[in-house]
């Protein structure tokens, strides 16, 4: 939701595809309407206790989602309003009255099809228009498609009632019926007047049978279904339009949200707005970079980099056997240990240990280097897990990172036992990332940083570059490596810090600790373990599962033929289009279903729209 909400505002803020702009392009002002009394909390569900009654509660992921979306609207600078009581169509409906008194000379455009709002318009006054499709609702547009105007639009939503809202109308009249309806007797008292008109002869009747009989039963009904499907114009809500002038948005700060949001696809198209300049993710520059985005691994799970990387805290490189020693104090006398890992792959069982990380303490931490290009400069693997083994080893002692199955299998594979993971006070920031807001696009530490620290990291990319030139960790200087790779530490055990509390607040700590960190390692011994397969079954399954598929598209073919005359393959997305969305009066006939997607080369058949 909150992606396609982002890019919606984006593509109108921006304006500048061909048919936009032949609507009038970009709008001057934009403010935004919210439903703040949720389904059940309005004077209609006062008025009708049923209204919207039959909906489904939301889903548990909706409201992170609206909560970021709003965070976007109140960064970027859109004013959004609403009123308690009162829906979002209201609170624009009285927006709309409002401004056509206080501005005549604007056009206000409403960006939505909602059937409702067409009740609202007006001829050189008021529109609204579908940013999906670019198309624009205006009166004529109204009178083409049903024959009404917008003051007859209340009675035609009257006598079709409403499935969604669970508004009461006639039964059997859909939309093309009350429309036509309406434009023929002209208003819902007159349909009404028609068919209470007892004295009338039955052949002089306008309506008649099955629908005359309907709308007498559902006539004492009908004025509660009006007044639940007009609009108020009378909400408290006041718009100022200068507050609301585009001119005044700030889309160079976008960025930092994007990048949270995980919607890197999206920073051009900002970036473009601000007029090819965002402004830096934190008062350091420092760009983002996720250790990693959804739990399989770290190395090279990255963000887009942006400028020289930069580590903001006390951050010390340890090389010598004496400054070894002086951590391993520390960490035995510290309460609890973040540790981060650095190897040479993102594939933990095929990765080679390249250093380690600690903090104990926020803004300060720790890194000891085993592999680097300078290998003279600091202590071997074995020195160094030597004197930190009983530390990483220690289950009194609780551990905190960041997608710690990874740190557990790289240990192992180098001979060390990673405990103290289920410790109420242990953390794996992923893994309570995913209790908290399991609607996250992105688990990373970064974008975990970002929204809840305001801070963005060094970037993997900016160490090891990209592509075909891109390095391993053992071969990045210990002058980058070593911020790099304390911060993962630091903020990590900053992370921690502030969602213990969260987990305990939402009664989330018990899982957390009971269930989720000792299933960290349960995964990781599976993974270490692998898994064996008996080949003979394998092939016993595809065999089966071909004669299926043999049989299914024997099917599909048969029903083509049957239905429309012609068989196709069903694995060519263009024969597949054909036969779903092509008329039956085509010359290559299908079954006329109505594209809900259209990419550039004609409508979608993916499984999402289908």
């Amino acid at each position: 939701m909150s992606f396609g909400f982002v890019g919606m505002l984006l593509k109108l803020l921006r304006g500048q595809e061909a048919s936009m702009q032949a609507v009038g392009g970009p709008p001057t002002y934009l403010a935004v309407a919210l439903d703040v009394s949720g389904d059940r909390g309005t004077f209609r569900s006062e008025l009708y206790p049923e209204y919207k009654a039959n909906r489904d509660a939301p889903p548990d992921d909706l409201f992170p989602q609206i909560e970021r979306c709003l965070k976007l609207l109140e960064t970027l600078g859109v004013p959004s309003y609403g009123a308690a009581g009162f829906e979002a169509d209201d609170a624009i409906a009285t927006i709309v009255r409002t401004l056509k008194q206080s501005h005549p000379d604007v056009l206000i455009r409403i960006v939505s099809k909602d059937k409702d709002l067409k009740q609202l318009l007006e001829p050189g006054r008021v529109e609204l228009y579908d940013v999906h499709t670019d198309k624009v609702i205006d009166v004529e547009t109204l009178r083409a498609e049903s024959g009404i105007g917008p003051e007859q639009v209340v009675d035609m939503l009257t006598l079709m009632g409403d499935t969604v809202d669970n508004v009461p109308g006639v039964p059997g009249i859909g939309p093309k019926t009350a429309a036509q309806l309406i434009a023929d007797l002209g208003d819902l008292d007159a349909v009404i007047a028609e068919v209470s008109d007892d004295d009338k002869p039955k052949k002089d009747w306008v309506i008649k049978g099955k629908r005359r009989e309907n709308i007498l039963a559902a006539r004492d009904a009908l004025p509660l279904s009006k007044e639940l499907v007009t609009l108020r114009d009378d909400a408290p809500v006041e718009l100022d339009l200068e507050t609301a002038a585009v001119s005044k948005l700030r889309p160079d700060l976008l960025e930092p949200v994007l990048r949270e949001l995980g919607f890197n696809r999206l920073k051009d198209e900002a970036r473009e707005l601000a007029g090819g300049s965002i402004e830096s993710a934190s008062s350091s520059g420092a760009a983002a970079k996720p250790k990693n985005d959804g739990g399989f691994g770290g190395l090279f799970d990255q963000v887009e980099a942006g400028e020289a990387p930069t580590a903001v805290g006390d951050y010390t490189v340890v090389r010598t056997e004496s400054e070894l020693g002086a951590l391993v104090k520390q960490l035995k006398s510290a309460k609890v240990v973040a540790l981060d890992t650095e190897t040479t792959s993102i594939r933990a069982m095929r990765a080679d240990l390249c250093g380690l990380s600690f903090a104990a303490k926020s803004g300060e931490a720790w890194y000891v280097p085993v592999r680097s290009p300078d290998a003279d400069s600091h202590l071997d693997e074995t020195t160094a897990l030597n004197a930190l083994r009983p530390i990483i080893e220690d289950e009194s002692v609780p551990k905190i990172g960041h997608n710690l199955k990874y740190d557990l299998l790289v240990l192992r594979r180098a001979g060390v036992e990673l405990r103290g993971l289920t410790d109420a006070r242990s953390c794996d920031t992923m893994v309570a990332s995913y209790l908290l807001d399991a609607s996250r696009s992105s688990h990373s530490l970064d974008a975990l940083s970002l929204a809840m620290l305001g801070r963005a990291n060094v970037s993997i990319k900016d160490l090891i570059g990209s592509g075909k030139k891109q390095k391993t960790f053992d071969q990045v200087p210990l002058d980058q490596a070593g911020p790099y790779a304390a911060e993962d530490a630091d903020v990590s055990l900053q992370l921690a810090e502030r969602m213990r509390p969260q987990l305990e607040s939402d009664g989330l700590s018990g899982l957390a600790s009971e269930v989720e960190m000792p299933l960290v390692e349960v995964l990781a011994e599976l993974e270490w373990n692998g898994i064996l397969v008996e080949r003979d079954e394998l092939d016993r399954q595809r065999e089966r599962l071909e004669a299926e598929i043999t049989k299914l598209r024997a099917s599909i073919e048969d029903e083509a033929y049957d239905k429309l005359g012609r068989g196709f393959d069903p694995d060519s997305p263009k024969q597949l289009a054909g036969i779903l969305f092509n008329k039956a009066e085509d010359e290559d006939p299908g079954f006329g279903i109505k594209p809900l997607k259209r990419g550039k080369t004609g409508p979608s058949t993916d499984a999402e729209v289908l």
